[in-house]
């Protein structure tokens, strides 16, 4: 039976995956051309994959975009024992927008899940990791030194996710802390 990473592959489409080197290292690109960045990710676990959330572009003919309905964070991380939804931001931010774009992406990946569900008949597919999500902002300051990163713990019914400030680097387990 193929696992539940090989059946994410089938159903997404190539161009919406970031591969993970042997070393377990990727690299996350801010596509915004007026703020391009790259952030590398260290530590990854050699199952996983990164999915680009924010290539699920066809929301405006289906979404209102109300309440933020159409906004998804840029990354999921999916191996064996986690999912990581992950925004990017450079400079100023709203939490309400970046908790409504993690809500989005969380949503995207419950569409795979269903696809694999109904499509592969595996009622267990991205599941424990889908209701146990850690949700991430990671926020680049230009000033900052480049290895250095600093978790702050906002897990709060108002900000439900971890904001980690860092340079051009930082490693995955600080994402799961």
């Amino acid at each position: 039976m193929p696992s539940c990473i090989d059946n994410l592959r089938r159903i997404l489409h190539q161009s919406s995956i970031t591969e993970v080197s042997g070393q377990g290292v990727a690299i996350l690109k801010e596509t915004d051309p007026s703020n391009s960045y790259e952030i590398e990710l260290k530590g990854l676990p050699p199952d996983s994959l990164i999915v680009k959330i924010e290539r699920f572009k066809e929301k405006r003919y289906f979404l209102n975009g109300r309440h933020g309905i159409a906004r998804r964070a840029d990354f999921a991380i999916v191996n064996d024992d986690a999912l990581v939804f992950i925004e990017l931001k450079s400079g100023k931010f709203q939490r309400t927008v970046v908790k409504r774009q993690l809500r989005g992406a969380q949503c995207v990946m419950d569409y795979c899940a269903s696809i694999g569900n109904r499509f592969f008949n595996d009622p267990n597919f991205l599941n424990p990791a889908i209701n146990n999500p850690h949700l991430v902002l990671l926020h680049t300051g230009r000033s900052m030194n480049k290895r250095r990163s600093i978790a702050e713990k906002n897990q709060s019914s108002n900000h439900p996710f971890k904001m980690i400030k860092c340079g051009s680097s930082v490693y995955y387990r600080e994402l799961l802390s």
